[in-house]
């Protein structure tokens, strides 16, 4: 590997250091407590499912120092295994001396084990990203057995999505006694409007034009007006009945 191109990869990468989605993942609280270990942290997953932003927000998170290199580079496509002393002697020669490493998409190095676990027997704290085919293999296993933690990170969940699109769940009152497992009991006009509430921001967040609240038994509709103007149906439909009546009528409303 030419040691030119190499230092020219690590001083772009840092300067091109992605800006950071404000989406809240729940496999942060996991990774948090897997950064108060000294095992190697093995982030797999499939592609597009936000393993690099995932590290870099944990980064935000650590008072060390740190160094990166994501391998998914046109020009690192001829880096192998031996090349691995030259980039940490590149690291400390721009950076100083860290004990923290993130190395993203490093499955594209054959061999890559050896060298993680050399930083790990000289007590460095190592994390790696990669695809699941790879991240799951024999050869992950052997040379890394009882070093590692391994992390399965998926696409974001509707919880998720939700949280980022609201902020909070607790700002969608009716969609979510669903989510919770539990259903709504419109017992008080209070209870009823504040569930249509909920409802009314979601249809205007996700710019809808119908949505349903499940209930035990009460059933109904309204009409209530959007802040765009726009009118919209809201159907109160007894579980039962979202159950066993047919797909075609729950359609002919919009709602499935």
């Amino acid at each position: 590997m030419d040691r030119n191109i190499l230092k020219s990869v690590i001083r772009e990468q840092v300067q091109q250091r992605e800006s950071l989605s404000d989406i809240p993942r729940t496999a942060m609280k996991t990774l948090l407590e897997f950064a108060k270990t000294p095992e190697i942290v093995v982030i797999s997953g499939v592609r597009r499912c936000g393993k690099s932003t995932l590290i870099h927000q944990l980064r935000e998170t650590q008072k060390q120092k740190d160094y990166f290199l994501n391998f998914n580079d046109d020009r690192l496509i001829h880096f192998r295994l031996e090349d691995f002393q030259l980039l940490w002697e590149l690291l400390i020669e721009e950076f100083g001396e860290q004990d923290v490493f993130y190395f993203d998409e490093i499955q594209n190095v054959p061999g890559w084990e050896r060298f993680v676990r050399r930083l790990h027997d000289q007590k460095k704290k190592v994390y790696v990203t990669g695809s699941n085919a790879t991240m799951l293999s024999c050869e992950l296993g052997t040379r890394l057995t009882g070093r590692y933690l391994q992390l399965s990170l998926f696409p974001l969940s509707f919880k998720e999505i939700v949280s980022f699109q609201l902020k909070s769940l607790s700002q969608l009152d009716a969609p979510p006694t669903v989510l919770k497992g539990k259903l709504t009991l419109l017992k008080s006009a209070e209870t009823k409007k504040r569930e249509i509430g909920g409802l009314q921001e979601a249809l205007e967040t996700y710019s809808l034009h119908s949505g349903f609240i499940l209930t035990e038994d009460e059933e109904g509709e309204e009409e209530i007006l959007l802040s765009t103007g726009k009118a919209a149906k809201v159907y109160i439909v007894p579980i039962w009945k979202w159950l066993v009546l047919d797909h075609d009528y729950f359609g002919s409303k919009g709602l499935v």
